[in-house]
């Protein structure tokens, strides 16, 4: 719908942010402390590793959090979360880095470079990370 979509664009930083420190007080638990952490800058923590985070510990947190903030299992699930990220510096399938040459030649840069290893350059990284309110640790990391 254009006059809605319209609307949304209107929207600005300050109309964000004024919603946000609106629904602090919301009766929505899950809402409330979201928002609460944003405006007070209480920022989660993001553990990241090689290997997945097993779904005892996932459990472990999520259970932290129902009692730390007095809020169900189901809700618990909004504040701790686990999953995958991703990385690969370049990718020669997709779009390419082309070098241009003084003749106006263009090369792709694994075929202009001798010390560039496709095989390397191309190898995707992945690692597994677990989000969660800071003030739920332990002491120990991951």
């Amino acid at each position: 719908q254009p006059a809605l979509l319209e609307r949304f664009a209107a929207l600005d930083d300050n109309d964000i942010i004024a919603s946000i420190k609106s629904w602090q007080t919301h009766r929505d638990p899950v809402l409330s402390i979201l928002c609460n952490r944003l405006i007070n800058r209480e920022l989660f923590r993001i553990r990241i590793g090689e290997d997945p985070f097993g779904s005892e510990r996932l459990a472990e947190m999520k259970e932290k959090a129902a009692g730390k903030f007095g809020i169900g299992k189901k809700e618990a699930q909004y504040l701790v979360s686990t999953g995958e990220v991703s990385n690969n510096t370049y990718s020669y399938q997709e779009e390419k880095i082309k070098i241009l040459y003084r003749g106006g030649e263009m090369k792709d840069i694994a075929d202009a470079s001798d010390f560039l290893d496709v095989g390397i350059i191309s190898k995707v990284v992945k690692k597994y990370y677990l989000c969660y309110p800071k003030d739920l640790e332990t002491g120990g990391p991951g």
